[in-house]
């Protein structure tokens, strides 16, 4: 009886062995295996909306910003598009529940602290990114003219970002 109790365990104790490439008769051995993980490029991209307040016909500055946290390495392209009723014509925000509405633009962009130049011909600008261990931020500061003479009402507009992952 102990020997049918004994011999299943001996030939699993010498399966094991012989899988990490270690044959031993003594009573104790060690055998190396190999552990592996593979990391993928991913971020998480977050945005702060752009309030403005109230409203009194004076300018108005306001700014929303960009978060984006990537595994680091990781390498994207972020483009911001603005709402216009018209191609080429003013960013505006309407008046909800109305056709009225109230013309607003990018003043300026910083990245991470830096001031970013604005490109006439394409001021929200596409930026190719290579993560770090630090979050990018984008922060995107707006100007509401003065001088518009708005009906009464909450306006609201729309900015899309477009995440791009490149690798």
């Amino acid at each position: 009886m102990r020997w049918r109790r004994l011999f299943p365990a001996f030939l699993v104790t010498q399966a094991l062995a012989s899988a990490g490439s270690v044959t031993s008769l003594a009573p104790s051995s060690a055998a190396p295996y190999t552990v592996t993980v593979g990391v993928g490029a991913g971020c998480n991209v977050s945005t702060t909306d752009v309030v403005f307040g109230f409203y009194d016909s004076a300018p108005l500055t306001a700014s929303g910003s960009i978060r984006v946290t990537c595994t680091q390495g990781a390498q994207y392209a972020l483009l911001v598009t603005a709402e216009t009723p018209t191609p080429g014509g003013p960013t505006v925000l309407t008046r909800v529940g109305g056709t009225e509405t109230l013309e607003y633009a990018l003043d300026s962009v910083t990245d991470n602290g830096q001031y970013a130049a604005l490109d006439d011909t394409d001021p929200l600008g596409r930026v190719i990114v290579t993560a770090t261990t630090a979050t990018y931020v984008r922060t995107l500061n707006f100007m509401l003219y003065g001088g518009q003479f708005p009906v009464a009402g909450e306006y609201r507009g729309q900015q899309l970002v477009e995440f791009t992952l490149l690798n």
